[in-house]
C-alpha cells in the first residue's frame, strides 16, 4: 500500500465518521429539530452502525430527500389526476445550486417515481387473499387504528366516560386484527 491509499483511505474513514465531505465542495451546518427522544434513538441506531450522528443525519437526509421529493411529486399528480409526473419543476436553477448536483438530485426523484409506480402497480396485480398483500393490509389497517388510539388517547389514565365512536371502532378494528 502506498501513501496515496493510506491518505484516501483515512480521508474516506473521517468523512464516515464525520459526515462531512468536502471533496463535494463547501460544507454549511443546517439545524434539524426533533424530540429528545427521536434524537437519542438516532444516536443509538448510528452508534450500532458504527456512524457518528453527524454523519448518519447527513447520509439520511442526502439519501431521503429525493424519496420525500418523489412522494410530494406523487401526491401532488394524484390529487390533479396527473398520469405521469416528473421533476422538471426543478429545473429552473438559481446560481447558487450546482446544475449537476440538481440534475443527479432529479435523476434519483424520477427513479423513485418510477419505483413506486412499479410498487403499486405490483401490489394492485396480486390478488386481496395472496398471502403477503393480505398481511400487509392487515398490518396498515392495525397501524391506522393505533395511531388514531393515540391521538385519541394520551398516556394518563382514561377518564370515566363511555368511547367515543371513532375511539370504539379503532378498538374494534384493532380486536378484529388480533383475532380477540
Amino acid at each position: 500500500m502506498n501513501f496515496n491509499s493510506m491518505g484516501s483511505m483515512d480521508a474516506e474513514h473521517e468523512v464516515q465518521k464525520t459526515g462531512v465531505d468536502v471533496s463535494k465542495g463547501e460544507t454549511k451546518t443546517a439545524t434539524i429539530r426533533t424530540s429528545g427522544a427521536f434524537l437519542e434513538l438516532l444516536i443509538h441506531v448510528s452508534e450500532k452502525m458504527g456512524m457518528s450522528r453527524q454523519a448518519f443525519m447527513s447520509k439520511l437526509i442526502e439519501q431521503k430527500a429525493t424519496e420525500a421529493v418523489a412522494e410530494y411529486l406523487s401526491g401532488y399528480a394524484s390529487y390533479m389526476n396527473i398520469e405521469d409526473i416528473d421533476a422538471s419543476m426543478f429545473a429552473d436553477v438559481p446560481d447558487t445550486v450546482d446544475p449537476k448536483l440538481l440534475k443527479d438530485f432529479t435523476n434519483q426523484v424520477e427513479n423513485n417515481l418510477l419505483r413506486m409506480r412499479l410498487d403499486a402497480e405490483a401490489f394492485n396485480a396480486l390478488d386481496y387473499n395472496h398471502p403477503a398483500k393480505y398481511k400487509y393490509t392487515k398490518k396498515l389497517q392495525h397501524d391506522a387504528a393505533n395511531k388514531l388510539l393515540d391521538g385519541a388517547f394520551d398516556k394518563t389514565p382514561l377518564p370515566k366516560r363511555p368511547l367515543t365512536a371513532e375511539e370504539t371502532k379503532a378498538v374494534s378494528i384493532i380486536n378484529d386484527i388480533e383475532g380477540n
